[in-house]
């Protein structure tokens, strides 16, 4: 049966010398058609996955991003920032990179309709817990910056030392409602 095979070679190459051959390849994978092998290589292998410093590095920007398009949002829609070259690009730049380990921090749940009133129905959440936020994915729904199957349309967070939910409820707009949830602080409850 025919199958494509992805190998990595390591050659030691010495400008007067030639190219010493290749030690055993790495098998990075075993695909059945030539094109998964071709999206295996340019999703995975040619996308930057960084480690220790870099991925410092690379929260930085994420955080300066969200915090200047958290700045440009209280304009009150005065600027639509898919106008702004700059954080587009910026967004750009950051997908291409992934922290080391893609799948730390995390996992999935189901949801159950709990209405009696209504068919009985289940929806996938995907949770991933990263740069101290936790993100929501249910499936089939996202946001307007991301593209389908990689959005978020719900988060908690702190900022600015209160817990708010971040919540993108209209797929057109990047402007999300932002839920403060401070009164629900326990330590807020009236003594009985």
């Amino acid at each position: 049966m025919k199958h494509y095979e992805v190998r990595i070679y390591i050659e030691e190459i010495d400008g007067d010398q030639g190219h010493t051959p290749p030690d055993m390849p790495y098998d990075a994978g075993r695909f059945t058609t030539e094109a998964q092998a071709r999206r295996f290589v340019e999703n995975e292998l040619m996308t930057t996955r960084l480690s220790g410093s870099a991925v410092d590095l690379l929260e930085a920007c994420k955080g300066l991003t969200s915090y200047t398009s958290q700045l440009l949002r209280q304009l009150n829609d005065q600027v639509d920032m898919s106008d702004i070259e700059e954080i587009q690009q910026a967004k750009a730049a950051i997908a291409k990179y992934r922290p080391a380990d893609v799948n730390a921090g995390q996992f999935q749940v189901t949801l159950q309709e709990q209405s009696p009133l209504f068919e009985p129905k289940t929806l996938v959440l995907h949770l991933a817990a990263r740069d101290g936020q936790l993100w929501i994915r249910p499936h089939g729904y996202g946001e307007k910056c991301a593209p389908n199957g990689e959005g978020s349309p719900v988060g908690l967070e702190i900022w600015e030392d209160r817990l708010r939910v971040v919540v993108f409820d209209d797929i057109h707009s990047e402007n999300p409602r932002i839920i403060d949830l401070e009164n629900a602080r326990e330590s807020n409850r009236d003594a009985l």
